[in-house]
């Protein structure tokens, strides 16, 4: 369901108008994994889910703040380096998920999209 929102804020969708274009469109299918003849998230599915993550009451992300620094060229990071795993445990933390119990089972191992090393960036958090 977040890739739907994904596709919703990037293309400037309603939720009626994200409705029919993933009724409409192969790509965005495919972007969902979708299959011909799934059931696709109806508009009011969609409403119903952003307003669970409105009223999840996690705190949002500070609006307007850079965090870390870099070097004097822009090129490294140089100060409070956030490795990938960071950014998605404080994405998935934003939308109101644990980040530790979403796991997911290949080749008879648990794997989480923030590896054993993920840990929420309180830095970016309000």
């Amino acid at each position: 369901m977040f890739k739907v929102l994904v596709l919703q804020k990037f293309h400037g969708l309603s939720d009626d108008a994200t409705e029919e274009q993933i009724f409409d469109r192969t790509s965005f299918k495919n972007f969902l994994g979708l299959r011909i003849g799934d059931d696709i998230p109806d508009a009011k599915t969609l409403w119903d889910f952003k307003q669970r993550i409105e009223e999840s009451g996690r705190e949002g992300s500070k609006p307007g703040t850079a965090y870390g620094a870099t070097d004097d060229y822009g090129y490294y990071a140089a100060v409070d380096k956030v490795h990938i795993h960071d950014l998605h445990a404080t994405i998935l933390h934003l939308l109101g998920l644990d980040h530790l119990r979403l796991t997911y089972r290949y080749a008879g191992r648990d794997f989480r999209l923030t590896d054993i090393a993920g840990e929420v960036v309180k830095g970016v958090i309000a």
